[in-house]
């Protein structure tokens, strides 16, 4: 992930496979595609003009195609997506591709605590995905736990992961430069 070689404490890649997400992109594709389908069988198959003052066959077929092809790509976005994660020795670098197009190195200056949590994607934070709050930011792809960052300044970092024992693990050696087993003997 990064261009200089160095001891990779953690390295983590994950892909959309949230089924809730997937259901409802499917269900609102369908009736979307259905929709612009149905009004295109009524016009220019059938005959049957749609509205009282109809738009020309040749402009339904371009908005019909228009609208399949920006479906597409927006499902495409979250078929594509990754969260990649990886911890060295210089600190937490996060991606979620296709959104950030450069790897972002999260600040552990300033850091308070970090700890392994459940949360709840859709009512915390509005979804999965990159999700920017007042006072938080969440990385999440899938699952339901993650590895949060509190900061002395009143924000948070959420980062999703399939192991986050082992990320927050690996993100505390990074903070303190020493093991996570000392690190917690030095907290107040």
């Amino acid at each position: 992930m990064n261009d200089v070689p160095e001891t990779v404490l953690f390295h983590e890649r994950q892909y959309f496979r949230d089924p809730f997400t997937w259901i409802i992109l499917a269900g609102a594709s369908a009736l979307l595609i259905g929709t612009v389908l149905w009004m295109i069988v009524r016009q220019v198959v059938r005959g049957n003009p749609f509205g009282p003052e109809a738009i020309s066959d040749g402009v339904l077929l371009t908005l019909g195609g228009t609208v399949a092809a920006i479906n597409l790509l927006y499902v495409l976005r979250y078929a594509l997506a990754v969260l990649e994660t990886e911890v060295t020795r210089r600190g937490l670098f996060v991606r979620y591709w296709p959104r950030q197009r450069k790897v972002r190195q999260i600040d552990l200056e300033g850091l308070r605590k970090v700890k392994v949590v459940e949360y709840r994607p859709y009512l915390q934070y509005g979804g999965r995905g990159l999700k920017r709050q007042r006072r938080a930011t969440a990385y999440t792809v899938g699952g339901r736990r993650g590895v949060r960052l509190d900061y002395d300044y009143g924000v948070h970092v959420l980062i999703g992961s399939r192991e986050p024992d082992r990320l927050a693990e690996a993100i505390r050696m990074a903070w303190a430069g020493v093991p996570a087993a000392q690190r917690e003997e030095q907290s107040p």
